[in-house]
């Protein structure tokens, strides 16, 4: 019964997608072109088969040939530039706890992406994980929505990781990733530490999802983004997405991966306005510190960070996460630090002194 009515919901979803795309202004100028009138044809009578692959399928094609071969048309009316740029979402802040906040907390924009980048091996995921868990849970009153989207970790792992940094912040339990790992994968194993665990991601479910977004196109994620709204009943308010680099370039960038990673990065850039959210995007950098493959994210970001983590005299990492300010168009350019526990893959805060707490 329960998967009849997630079919329901997402062929309702398909034939919202299908609306939008009827009334749009561009489908006017590709009255012509009968290869996307015969998709529109094969997801309409993909519905009244119900078969729901078939449907998403054909929709995703109608939809990518729409966003790239249709000419946007150029508006010039000043109350229409007024209106798509109003804002009408919670202030969404960066973490005062974790020292962004000097004179003034430092309030993100929506409608605009924040690139996170880092070379390998410093915790892109970690700190991704971080961030889901300060929105969905530690600012729960505050009613945010938050979408994971991964095309890198598992969604059983991203779990295990959030329940780490749960136990940490709110009971002061430290686990190692493989031993919390085990808790899902064996529940027979450790039927109570499995129970507690589904109970927490239960409780999570209305504000956070994790989405494995692997080996989709950008304009596949963005149909995702949408599709997260039959969730929540509203667009999410937070968008993080675990990495950029890993994202299939658009076919007709295959050659240039400068222009694809543009191409990609404008199309998300498009949609958070569209939806009036805010997409933090992990990426990776290359050994000049600049952003793997293209500046592409940086240009088009509200803020774009570096995090790096220094390294001691016996080249052991230090417990502290270093994010600075590559380009901003709405704060300072300042350099925060953020104390982080590598067992636990938890970020401790700005205040932490960086002492080894005992493993429970």
């Amino acid at each position: 019964m329960s998967d009849s009515i997630e079919i329901r919901k997402e062929i309702a979803s398909l034939q919202n997608k299908l609306k939008q795309v009827s009334r749009s202004e561009k489908i006017e100028s590709l009255r012509g072109d009968v290869r996307l009138l015969d998709y529109m044809d094969k997801v309409s009578s993909a519905f009244s088969a119900g078969d729901i692959d078939a449907a998403r399928k054909n929709a995703g094609y109608l939809w990518r040939g729409l966003n790239s071969e249709a000419i946007s048309p150029a508006t010039m009316n000043y109350a229409h530039h007024f209106d798509k740029y109003k804002s009408t979402g919670t202030a969404i802040k960066m973490p005062q706890e974790w020292g962004f906040a000097g004179k003034k907390e430092l309030e993100l924009e929506r409608g605009l992406i924040y690139p996170i980048g880092a070379k390998p091996g410093t915790g892109k995921s970690t700190v991704a994980i971080n961030l889901a868990y300060y929105w969905a849970y530690q600012k729960a009153s505050m009613g945010y929505r938050v979408a994971f989207l991964t095309n890198e970790m598992k969604e059983g792992q991203l779990w295990v990781k959030l329940y780490q940094v749960h136990l940490n912040l709110q009971h002061h339990m430290r686990r190692p990733f493989m031993l919390a790992k085990d808790w899902l994968r064996y529940p027979e194993k450790f039927p109570a530490e499995h129970k507690a665990m589904r109970e927490f991601a239960k409780m999570m479910s209305d504000r956070l999802v994790f989405v494995n977004v692997r080996k989709m196109s950008a304009e596949d994620i963005c149909i995702v983004i949408d599709e997260t709204k039959n969730h929540f009943m509203v667009h999410p308010d937070i968008i993080v997405l675990d990495y950029l680099q890993r994202i299939p370039r658009n076919s007709a960038f295959k050659s240039e991966e400068r222009l694809g990673l543009i191409d990609t990065v404008q199309m998300f850039s498009d949609k958070m306005g569209d939806i009036d959210g805010i997409m933090f995007v992990l990426s990776q950098m290359n050994e000049t510190s600049g952003f793997k493959g293209s500046a592409a994210p940086e240009e088009e970001a509200g803020i774009a960070w570096e995090i790096s983590r220094d390294t001691d005299r016996e080249g052991k990492k230090m417990p502290l996460i270093t994010w600075k300010v590559k380009k901003s168009r709405i704060s300072p350019y300042v350099t925060v630090n953020t104390g982080f526990d590598d067992t636990s893959g938890t970020i401790l805060g700005q205040g932490w002194d960086g002492s080894e707490p005992e493993v429970f």
